[in-house]
């Protein structure tokens, strides 16, 4: 493989979702890895400790991911491609549509660690 063809196929995808309630599909995209890494950093969000030893396992503490609506809106505001939001738009939205917004999170956070599949190569 060439290496426009290896970076291509490893670089951060984007894809359309159908959200509920919503007629237009939405296009999201992958959060990079240092992206995560902030908003994680930015909302104290933290891995989990492991009670034997008190060292951080490799589990982010989900917890502080669900009730924390401010990370929701950043990812949303980083990962959301078509239709663009501003932070204002966000934060003037009813119940109802931040359900829609969490939503919209929770598949850019979804993809964003999907790992990409590997060809096999034949024998």
């Amino acid at each position: 493989m060439n290496l426009k063809d290896f970076l291509q196929n490893n670089s951060l995808k984007t894809k359309e979702i159908n959200v509920d309630g919503i007629d237009e599909k939405i296009t999201i995209k992958q959060l990079s890895m240092l992206e995560q890494y902030e908003l994680m950093k930015n909302h104290k969000i933290e891995f989990k400790k492991d009670s034997k030893d008190g060292d951080d396992t490799n589990e982010i503490n989900i917890e502080a991911i669900s009730n924390n609506s401010n990370f929701r809106t950043e990812v949303v505001l980083k990962g959301l491609v078509e239709p663009r939001l501003s932070k204002k738009e966000i934060t003037q939205l009813n119940q109802n549509a931040l359900m829609i917004i969490s939503k919209i999170a929770d598949e850019i956070l979804t993809f964003s660690v999907e790992v990409p599949k590997q060809e096999s190569k034949g024998d």
